[in-house]
Parts: C-alpha cells; structure tokens; sequence
C-alpha cells in the first residue's frame, strides 16, 4: 500500500477549476515532484494534502486512512514553503526547537536532534548563530531542519529555492535529495523549474491549468512527453503538425522514419515532436540502414557552452537542435546536412 494516495481529488471557485480530477499515488521513501506553471495548481494540490483546505471531491488517503478531514496539527507532516520565515529573535537552535518543544520533547532529547539535524544539512557547530548573520542558503538549511526535526510522516515542500540565485538553487536542489533519500523521508517537492524537479524526484507529475498532464520519472518525461502541453512546457520546440502538406512530404524524404511516424501523415489530433538532441552532423555518427539524413539551411547559431544551439531551415519549417560544439557546426547561411535518432521523435496527443 502506497503512503500517500490523492484518489479524484477536484477544486473550484466560481470562477475557475483549481484542480479536476486528480489521481495521484507516492511510495515509501519517494519523492515526488509537482512540476508546472504558475496557475498550474501545484501549491492548491499540496495545501490540500495538507489539510490547509478541502477538496470538492475526493479523497485523500494516507496509509489507507483517509485524512480529509483531518486538521492539519495532527498529519504530523512537515511543510516548507516558499517563505520560510526563522524566528529573528531566536538562534538557529531554537528555531530548530520549535518543532521539538511542540512536541513536547525532554530537553537532552531534544538538543541531541537539533545536532542531529544541523549536521544533515552540513550546519554543524551553527546552532547558537542568530538568523541575521546567516546567508540565504544557510537560512534554508536551517528551514529544512526544522521541518526534519519532528521526524515527519510526509515532507511537503512549496518552491523552496525559489527566492535563491541558480548557482545556489542547483546545488541545494541536489543537497535537499541527498538528504531526503539518507533519511527515507517521503516528500513532495513543488517547483515551476523543470531542473530542479530532475534534480530532486524520482517521479514528477505536470500539471497544467488544474489536469493532470504526466506522471512519469524524469528520464520517461523528457524521452517521451505525453503531449504537446508537456513538451512545450519542457522547452522543447521542434513541434510540428504532421496534417500538413509539407510535413507530409517531409516524411515520404526518407523510408527510415518509424512506421508510427509515417502513418501519422495526415493526422489532425497528432502533433510530431522531434527533440533537441536528435540531431548530429552526418559523419559524427555510424549511419545505420534506420538513419534519417535531411538537409537543411543554417539560419542561426548561437554559441551556449556545452553546445551550440542551431535554427535550421527545412523546407518551410524551421527546426533547433543542440550540437556538440565540435567540430564546429555550419554558420548561418551554410547548408547542413544532418541525421536524425529515431528514438529521440514521437508522436504525440495534441
């Protein structure tokens, strides 16, 4: 039996649907993310798990118990939220304290946690530091431990990085999973940055406009989006009607297309998804009996690093990959000629 189980859970206001339907379950020790725009009901969904609001229908079962109406004090889950507000008159210990006093805990107990959990999130030796001399990243490891400090059943955590720079973001954001995983703590982790949730999840849900989009590991996400929401949502833009003429056309270039592909021509309900990365210079790779070889015109390419990021004119479409920045790609105005991974097209649900 799943810990955590979101059975057709639905929200409105007058004006709008904040959540239809949504069915989700968490196992023992995972974590899952909530992934989406604002607007998404990300924060909506985990204030109900949390018992800060009721759905309209549903329920919510936690170890087969359905917990709808239970108040959220007595959940035992632990929430961070985007504002982690500290104590400003308190030390770092007795922040972390709060929790524990709640709780109701004998004072040797409880200072043996607080240095438990100071030195699970590398703050050892910072307990009687005051909140205003830590940096921002300090100050949300000493949140984290506060949520930790009780031992709570389920973890919720509201875009906690979000008021932080990326460089601190990335590296907290796989600190955070490190953490939860070295203390089995099932958690779910909401975010409207599609990095973080990779970084931190074993499973994420997208949501978008209150539907539950996907529900999938974050290797299952990016090599198959369920539909065109979830894979413009993840940035992918090589996203094209396959009802076209010029689509059509497209396909019949090269028989090595997959038979799903091709049968797609002419498909009103389908959307042709061809990722980034499916694309390498002809030459760079063996080229199997499968390969695609298209051609195409440069119009832009722009140097990001790790790659170059190239438009690409083919026929009336224009198509962008990311290529390895060596050799270096063709320039605008050159012609390309490239391959493309089967595995790396789908088709999807528009």
């Amino acid at each position: 039996m799943a810990p955590l189980e979101i059975q057709d859970v639905s929200l409105a206001t007058k004006e709008e649907i904040l959540l239809a339907g949504i069915s989700l379950t968490i196992g023992e020790g995972e974590i899952l993310a909530l992934l989406g725009p604002s607007g998404a009901g990300k924060t909506t969904l985990l204030r109900l798990v949390a018992g800060l609001e009721q759905p309209d229908r549903g329920r919510i079962l936690f170890h087969g118990q359905d917990i709808s109406g239970t108040p959220p004090h007595q959940r035992s889950f632990g929430m961070m939220f985007q504002e982690y507000t500290l104590f400003p008159h308190r030390d770092v210990a007795a922040n972390i304290a709060f929790g524990l006093e709640m709780q109701k805990m004998e004072r040797h107990r409880r200072d043996k946690r607080i240095s438990e959990v100071l030195e699970l999130v590398g703050l050892h030796g910072f307990d009687r530091r005051t909140v205003d001399s830590l940096s921002g990243g300090e100050r949300q490891r000493v949140a984290l431990a506060r949520c930790l400090a009780p031992r709570p059943h389920l973890l919720l955590l509201d875009e906690p990085l979000a008021s932080l720079d990326l460089q601190l973001r990335e590296r907290l954001a796989n600190e955070i999973r490190a953490i939860l995983k070295r203390m089995a703590i099932t958690a779910i982790f909401v975010t409207h940055d599609q990095s973080e949730a990779f970084a931190v999840a074993d499973r994420i849900a997208i949501l978008h406009e209150g539907r539950l989009e996907q529900c999938a590991t974050p290797e299952e996400i990016y090599r198959c989006p369920a539909s065109s929401v979830v894979a413009s949502f993840l940035g992918f833009r090589n996203l094209l009607p396959p009802d076209t003429d010029d689509i059509q056309e497209l396909l019949a270039v090269k028989d090595a297309w997959p038979a799903h592909i091709r049968a797609a021509a002419g498909n009103q309900e389908a959307m042709l998804l061809i990722r980034p990365d499916a694309a390498t210079l002809t030459g760079q790779s063996p080229q199997g009996p499968d390969a695609i070889i298209l051609d195409g015109v440069v119009e832009r390419r722009r140097f990001q690093g790790r790659f170059y990021q190239l438009t690409i004119a083919v026929k009336s479409h224009r198509l962008i990959f990311d290529m390895p920045p060596e050799p270096l790609p063709p320039g605008p105005g050159e012609a390309i000629t490239f391959r493309l991974d089967p595995a790396a097209i789908a088709l999807l649900s528009s």
